[in-house]
Formats: C-alpha cells, sequence, structure tokens
C-alpha cells in the first residue's frame, strides 16, 4: 500500500514538472526593443520549475528562467536648450567731435540683422541720428559754432575676436541739416541754414556684458558741407567739412 501511494505521488509531482517546462517553452518572447509602439516600462518575467524528489517529495533544485524587457532610447540624448540669436539692437552713444576747438556729439541707431548660417560675420542694416556741434576758433578775433542733425542709414558689419568682444566697422550716409555761425571782428554774426549730403565711416569696440546688454566705443570721421564754407575760407577759419567723433556707447540687443 506504501509503495502504491509513493508510486501516485511520484506520478502527479512528474505530470506537474512537463506541464511546467510546457507552459515556459510557450511563454511569449519579449517584444522588439525597438518597437515603434509607445513606450513600456521595464518588465520582469520570472519562471520556477521545482522537481520532486523521487524518494519523499522534497524539493532539491531549482532552475530560474528571467526575461527583462528594457526600452533603449534611439540616438543621442537631446542636447541642452541654447539661447535664442539677437537680431535687433538699439544704441545710444554720446562723446566729443573734433574740428578746430572740441565739440559734442550724440547718436541713436537701430539696426536689423544677424549672421548667415553657417558664417562668422555679422552683418546689421543701421538707421539713426546724429547731432554734432562744432567749433572753430583758429583766428583770434572770429569764431564759427555749426550745429549738425544728420539722418543716416548704412551697413555695420561686426567681426567676433574672442568670448564677448566684437569690432565692427560701419559705412551710413544720409542727409543733415546744419546751422553755421560766425561771430567776430566788425561783423554781425552771420547763419546761414541748409540741407547737405553727409557721410560717416566707423570703427569700434563692443563687449557682449550680458546677452541683451553690451557697451562700447566708436572712433567716426565725418564728410558734410558748410552753409558757410566760403566765409569760414576768407576768415581764416578751419574748414568743417572733415570732422572726427569719438563716443561711448551702451547697447541692448533683442
Amino acid at each position: 500500500m506504501r509503495n502504491r501511494i509513493a508510486l501516485l505521488v511520484w506520478l502527479a509531482s512528474t505530470s506537474a514538472s512537463a506541464q511546467t517546462i510546457t507552459d515556459a517553452e510557450a511563454a511569449p518572447e519579449a517584444p522588439p526593443m525597438w518597437a515603434d509602439e509607445a513606450p513600456v516600462e521595464p518588465k520582469v518575467e520570472a519562471l520556477v520549475v521545482v522537481p520532486a524528489d523521487e524518494a519523499n517529495g522534497d524539493a532539491v533544485d531549482v532552475d530560474v528562467a528571467v526575461n527583462v524587457n528594457v526600452e533603449v532610447p534611439e540616438g543621442d540624448p537631446p542636447e541642452a536648450p541654447r539661447a535664442k540669436a539677437t537680431h535687433f539692437f538699439t544704441e545710444l552713444a554720446g562723446g566729443v567731435s573734433f574740428a578746430g576747438d572740441m565739440g559734442g556729439a550724440t547718436q541713436l541707431f537701430i539696426g536689423a540683422g544677424g549672421k548667415r548660417a553657417g558664417g562668422f560675420l555679422r552683418f546689421y542694416l543701421v538707421a539713426g541720428l546724429e547731432h554734432v556741434t562744432l567749433r572753430s576758433s583758429e583766428q583770434r578775433d572770429y569764431a564759427g559754432t555749426t550745429h549738425a542733425l544728420d539722418l543716416l542709414v548704412g551697413l555695420r558689419i561686426y567681426v567676433p575676436v574672442v568670448g564677448p568682444v566684437r569690432l565692427f566697422t560701419d559705412l551710413l550716409v544720409g542727409g543733415a541739416r546744419s546751422w553755421s555761425t560766425v561771430r567776430g571782428g566788425a561783423f554781425e554774426p552771420t547763419t546761414a541754414r541748409e540741407w547737405g549730403g553727409v557721410a560717416t565711416w566707423g570703427l569700434g569696440l563692443q563687449v557682449r556684458v550680458t546677452r541683451q546688454l553690451a557697451v562700447g566705443g566708436r572712433l567716426g570721421f565725418r564728410w558734410a558741407s558748410d552753409p558757410l564754407e566760403e566765409l569760414h575760407a576768407h576768415l581764416g577759419l578751419r574748414e568743417e567739412r572733415r570732422t572726427a567723433n569719438l563716443t561711448g556707447s551702451v547697447a541692448w540687443m533683442f
């Protein structure tokens, strides 16, 4: 009787082990790692097969089969977002002008442009206003003063040097409204007003303090007509067609 019971236990355990192995073989494989479906959370499947000892039914050996599905992102990891490029600027400048005696100069410029794809230089279309005060006093008895308001448009080119430091040059042309006065000697003060052409060429240095704020300086050379050119020449005063401006600037980039 005891042998029959042991035989029945052995047959039952053998059948259970075979059924477990059959289920393991029929277990579905892990989905492809690069499937186009929605991301799948990592999943672990474990199958444990425990055969029974033929003599007393105790578990003696353990076989473990593990399937792990882990989705790996394709390609390089995304880069950190870059700061947006600036394509416009507003620049306010002030300084001195040189024509005979020292005068003053103020400027307001706006620009639009940027860097071409794969390029090195930055190109900006520039428009603005410039006010200069010019004084001539080479002749002891006479003095000349000219105020001019320039309307300018042109091109500015930036050249990156190192880090936030950039050099630039610009060429601007336009029209100038000039008021010129001569005083001294036996003459009554003589004043003349006129519109004329004007051109400026500038060289400058600029430093980007932040992405939006920049400071710098510009040396500009100006050519314009003088309403009292003949009188200035007759009195021995310096001709005011050619002047130079040295200005410092603050620019807002956006």
